[in-house]
């Protein structure tokens, strides 16, 4: 094998090593038990939606963000769209992650957990580095305090 053919293999199991893992929608039962639903990150053609949900975030003022909000108060702070965009997303990834499953139980699914649904997408999409330092910070901190304003 040449020097060039094993630099492109060491180059792809880098990349594979960087792929975003699925992450679990966590369901509690009314018996105590919990259901676990896979959700796989965000497929690469709705990045355009990814990043316009992520700059209605930025403009959240963090003093309207309390920690254990309900969710109606919690849902208020958004724009009708960014709730729409937000249920398109979720639906594209649990739709990658179950190609076969019926959409429309996808979508009844999303409204019935749209708050579990909500945490596990921003958990496994919240992106490491989105090129600088001061931006990232900002992103990551509102970030942090949305989910912790929803964490049950």
């Amino acid at each position: 094998m040449e020097e060039k053919e094993r630099k492109e293999l060491k180059d792809i199991e880098a990349m594979k090593r960087h792929l975003g893992l699925p992450g679990v929608i966590r369901l509690e039962n009314e018996d105590g038990s919990v259901d676990e639903v896979e959700m796989n990150p965000l497929p690469m053609e709705y990045l355009p939606e990814f990043l316009y949900v992520t700059s209605r975030f930025m403009k959240l003022n963090p003093d309207q963000l309390k920690e254990g909000m309900d969710d109606e108060a919690f849902l208020k702070l958004f724009e009708p769209e960014v709730i729409r965009t937000l249920n398109k997303c979720i639906l594209a990834s649990l739709k990658s992650r179950y190609p076969e499953a019926d959409e429309d139980m996808l979508k009844r699914f999303i409204s019935a957990n749209f708050i579990p649904c909500f945490n596990t997408f921003l958990e496994i999409n919240t992106p490491r580095n989105i090129g600088t330092e001061r931006v990232d910070s900002r992103l990551k901190k509102r970030l942090e305090l949305i989910r912790k304003a929803k964490k049950k």
